[in-house]
């Protein structure tokens, strides 16, 4: 239900980013690999390129690439892919439920908008006289009362 979820769940998928955000923050901080990269401070060796220049030793941050891939690169990458992944298994699971409604003579929407049934589509399963008795069709089967 909606306050389980708001009690116990959202807190969680709270905590998570922001645990993650300050524990790498506060290891960067504390490692000397947060330095100014032109505009912005970023998990950057510093003076800038000394990992690439010869002969140029890097003051602080050596290990300042590797932490970006570990701390922020690789949570990114991660999270992306479980995104897509999370998304593939809904869609498969929304894909099975129909295929299995459809045995049952569960149509879409568009397949009984198609065809003119949309009391069947309203109600439920009907039969042929009362759906046409919802769309204003009156058929009465006419007997001999002579």
């Amino acid at each position: 239900s909606d306050t389980k979820i708001k009690k116990k769940v959202e807190p969680f998928l709270h905590a998570v980013p922001w645990t993650w955000a300050s524990i790498s923050a506060i290891y960067a901080l504390g490692s000397k690999a947060l330095n100014p990269n032109f505009s912005v401070c970023w998990t950057e060796p510093a003076p800038l390129d000394c990992t690439v220049i010869r002969g140029l030793d890097c003051e602080r941050g050596d290990n300042a690439e590797i932490l970006r891939w570990v701390l922020q690169a690789g949570p990114g990458i991660i999270i992306f892919v479980s995104i897509c992944c999370i998304m593939a298994v809904l869609y498969l699971t929304v894909w099975k439920q129909e295929r299995r409604m459809r045995r049952y003579d569960h149509r879409s929407v568009t397949t009984l908008a198609g065809r003119g049934n949309e009391a069947s589509m309203i109600a439920g399963r009907q039969s042929l006289a009362e759906a046409n008795a919802a769309r204003g069709l009156l058929r009465q089967n006419v007997t001999n009362s002579r």
